[in-house]
C-alpha cells in the first residue's frame, strides 16, 4: 500500500493573445499517512486534515473572505483534498477486493 498521498492544484496561466491554449501549472506536496489506519474513521479524518492543510499550502495563502480570490481559493482546497482522498481510496478498495 502506498503511504504518500499528493495534495494538488492547478492554475490556469493567462495566456499571450499569440497563445491558444493556456498552460496549466501543477503543484503537489508529499503527504505522508503510512502511520494512520485508514479502515477506521479516526484514521480517514486525520489523513483530511493532513490533506488540507497541505492544500493550504500549494493553494497559496487565504485570502480575505470579501476578497474576489476567496472562492476560488476554497475550491482549489476542496478540490485538492477530494483528489487526494480518491487516490487513496482507490488502492484501498482494490486491496479489499483481494
Amino acid at each position: 500500500m502506498r503511504n504518500i498521498a499528493f495534495a494538488s492544484f492547478a492554475i490556469i496561466v493567462l495566456a499571450t493573445p499569440q497563445i491558444h491554449a493556456s498552460p496549466v501549472l501543477t503543484s503537489h506536496v508529499a503527504v505522508r499517512y503510512g502511520d494512520l489506519n485508514l479502515t477506521s474513521a479516526q484514521g480517514r479524518q486525520v489523513l483530511r486534515w493532513r490533506l488540507k492543510l497541505a492544500a493550504h499550502t500549494v493553494c497559496g495563502p487565504e485570502p480575505d473572505l470579501r476578497s474576489p480570490r476567496f472562492r476560488p481559493y476554497q475550491a482549489c482546497v476542496s478540490g485538492a483534498v477530494q483528489r487526494a482522498m480518491a487516490s487513496v481510496s482507490r488502492p484501498l478498495l482494490a486491496d479489499a477486493g483481494q
